[in-house]
């Protein structure tokens, strides 16, 4: 762990959040006083962290004293505080970095504990009539409430990294919720906290990043209306005569739905309720849900009614229709580019190789967003304030839905890449349902297919549900001519190289244990149709990465194994997309923000550099930086997770590198192994 904060990094940051704060004291507490990475602490961080603390404590004084009535805030805070005397408690060992205070405290955490034991402890009192706020021998009384509290605070880490926020919206296999309120309460009290004190720009960023989602959503709501302008005149003749029927109504409603959305009178910066475009479009998907899921929409599928009117074969057929379309939109990605390249362009970013300058492209961003380090926050505080905590885990519908990237194009072969996040609802941490807009959609698709990458860690708890959900719709008999569903995990030690497998670097041992998992199945993560051979289909590319890319060495490092990997699964994609000629094919993770997301980008990148040696445009750039962040910063607002986007552009450089001295070389080889496939002739063409 390294504490240490470079001063120019300093100048260009805001001060800390009580979110930062909290976590820098808490691993400050924990600390191992013998480590090296002890004398990388930073007196100046230090200083802020109790600061911030301060300035928190204040706001609470000020414009929370209602809610430092409550006995479980106080215990809270008790915590927050136990932290901070820890944390000082340990410095005060590092003499070279307080020399001036040898013997002292520190005079912020001396500020801080004057403030706490004057105002918050001793001299705060319930309104006349009531008894007495508890102190602190009170308060110390709750030394399991408080330990609780500590990690509640701990947990608050959790949350900015935003690693598990679904967790927020599931529960146990019991019943019970993974986050206590102790968590919650920390976040409502900190976000609310974050935001009072937030400057102008921050604010100003996630509020542009909000006005860019409302305004894709409302071009998206454009798009779907004219496609089915056609068809709206036919559904409305005759609609009025069957209001009463749940199919009916809940079509009527979620082109209503639409219409706001569509209407540039409800854009978030036109309006002054919480109902804009986005939301109006979320009213949309809930309504076409709802149809998708009626009685009278199951009775058409099933069950043969001679005497139906063609009204309702009609109506069935523009339920699939706005399924379809939901899934294919385009939306206003322009928008959402701009304001992605406003985070780095302030200078132009420029290097020899393509991989160097999106790393460096990469490093601006990151440094750029952590002006702004409570979007998660925000995000789970919005969640609590709106109810929407109540809610099932459901990417799709928590601004999360599917759009189109890029296609790619053969002379038998045209193929197109979509976003799309898991597309099911769970409630239960070991049960999950796929979404009847998804079902909807492959219906839609008569004779094409879609191929869905899944990869969601079938060895994983958190995972589990979600892949054998979907694994099982691919094997009904009404979608498995339309869903092809691959799993390929991208969180198992193997594909970490870590553990059991980090010192393995002879070639031989490495390449016999990736065959072994993807023979072992699912024990490893993998999953495939029973029709398809692995051995006959996968592992020829093996070897040919091993002699082509690797020189056939004896010892591959770590990160080449890791790159190995990545290329390996790039070309197993290829074929399969060659094999089964897919429609529609997408990288579904989760919620397909970082896994997913950096998968997308890979394939395109992966395809760009075979399909030409040209030096890659500022358009192609721009949109490769589109697919990385996106998702990321628009519905979670941060980064993609960097080790996601490391993993990704180091096999580009490996992969850019070989192709650069060997390219006719490995085209020619590649024909042999994809021969359906002539690379030279592929082409790659970004949707919009």
């Amino acid at each position: 762990m390294s504490n240490s904060l470079p001063p120019e990094e300093s100048k260009k940051r805001h001060p800390l959040t009580i979110l930062e704060a909290v976590d820098h004291l808490s691993n400050l507490a924990e600390l191992d006083v013998s480590s090296q990475g002890s004398k990388a602490l930073n007196q100046k961080k230090i200083q802020e962290a109790f600061g911030t603390l301060n300035t928190y404590l204040h706001h609470l004084y000020q414009k929370e004293r209602p809610q430092l009535r409550d006995l479980h805030v106080q215990i809270g805070l008790q915590a927050m505080m136990q932290l901070a005397g820890e944390a000082a408690t340990q410095i005060e060992k590092f003499t070279e970095i307080f020399q001036d205070t040898a013997g002292k405290e520190i005079p912020e955490y001396e500020k801080l504990q004057q403030f706490y034991q004057s105002k918050i402890v001793t001299k705060l009192q319930k309104t006349e009539g009531e008894e007495s706020t508890p102190g602190a021998g009170h308060i110390l009384a709750h030394t399991h409430e408080i330990a609780l509290e500590k990690q509640a605070i701990k947990d608050l880490e959790t949350v900015r990294q935003d690693r598990d926020y679904e967790l927020f919206y599931l529960h146990k296999e019991d019943g019970m919720p993974f986050f206590n309120e102790n968590l919650e309460r920390h976040i409502r009290l900190v976000g609310r906290f974050d935001k009072s004190v937030a400057s102008p720009d921050r604010e100003d960023l996630l509020t542009r990043m909000q006005i860019a989602l409302d305004r894709d959503y409302h071009v998206s709501a454009i798009e779907i209306l004219k496609n089915i302008e056609p068809q709206l005149g036919t559904f409305y003749k005759e609609s009025l005569k069957y209001k009463h029927n749940d199919l009916v109504a809940a079509i009527n409603k979620s082109l209503m739905a639409l219409m706001l959305a569509a209407n540039p009178r409800n854009l978030i910066h036109n309006v002054t309720s919480q109902k804009s475009c986005l939301h109006y479009f979320i009213d949309f998907q809930r309504y076409l849900r709802e149809a998708l899921s009626s009685d009278e929409y199951f009775q058409m599928l099933y069950v043969e009614l001679q005497k139906d009117p063609p009204f309702f074969l009609h109506t069935k057929k523009l339920a699939h229709l706005l399924a379809s379309l939901l899934f294919l939109r385009v939306g206003s990605q322009h928008d959402n580019l701009d304001l992605i390249k406003s985070l780095f362009n302030k200078e132009e970013i420029k290097f020899s190789s393509f991989t160097t300058t999106l790393t460096a492209t990469d490093e601006a961003i990151r440094q750029e967003l952590l002006n702004y380090p409570s979007g998660p926050l925000l995000e789970i505080l919005d969640s609590l304030d709106s109810g929407r905590k109540k809610e099932e885990f459901d990417p799709i519908l928590q601004k999360n839905a599917p759009f189109q990237l890029f296609s790619i194009a053969s002379e038998n072969i045209h193929t197109t890449f979509i976003h799309l996040p898991s597309p099911t609802h769970q409630e239960l941490i070991d049960k999950a349902h796929v979404i009847p807009e998804f079902l909807g959609y492959l219906r839609s698709l008569d004779e094409k297919k879609h191929l869905l990458i899944n990869m969601q860690d079938l060895t994983s708890w958190k995972d589990h549900a979600r892949s054998h959900a979907l694994e099982e719709i691919s094997k009904e008999k009404d979608f498995e001519k339309n869903l092809l569903l691959i799993t390929f995990p991208k969180d198992t030690d193997f594909y970490h190289q870590q553990s059991d497998y980090a010192e393995l670097k002879n070639s031989i041992s490495f390449k016999d244990a990736l065959k072994e998992q993807i023979l072992s199945g699912k024990q490893c993560g993998f999953y495939f149709p029973p029709s398809f051979d692995v051995t006959q289909e996968l592992f020829p590319f093996i070897d040919f990465i091993h002699e082509h890319f690797y020189a056939n060495a004896i010892e591959l490092s770590q990160k080449e194994r890791q790159d190995f990997i990545e290329i390996f699964y790039f070309f197993s994609f290829l074929l399969i997309i060659e094999k089964q000629a897919p429609d529609t094919v997408s990288f579904t993770s989760k919620d397909s923000i970082d896994t997913g997301s950096t998968a997308s980008s890979s394939f395109f990148g992966f395809i760009r550099l075979l399909g030409s040696s040209a030096p890659w445009t500022d358009q192609e750039r721009d949109f490769f930086l589109f697919t990385f962040y996106k998702s990321a910063a628009f519905v979670r607002h941060r980064a993609p997770f960097i080790h996601r986007i490391q993993r990704t552009l180091s096999s580009l450089e490996h992969f850019e590198k070989v192709l650069k001295s060997q390219r006719e070389t490995l085209l020619k080889a590649c024909n042999k192994l994809l021969p359906n496939f002539p690379l030279h002739k592929l082409t790659l063409s970004k949707v919009a």
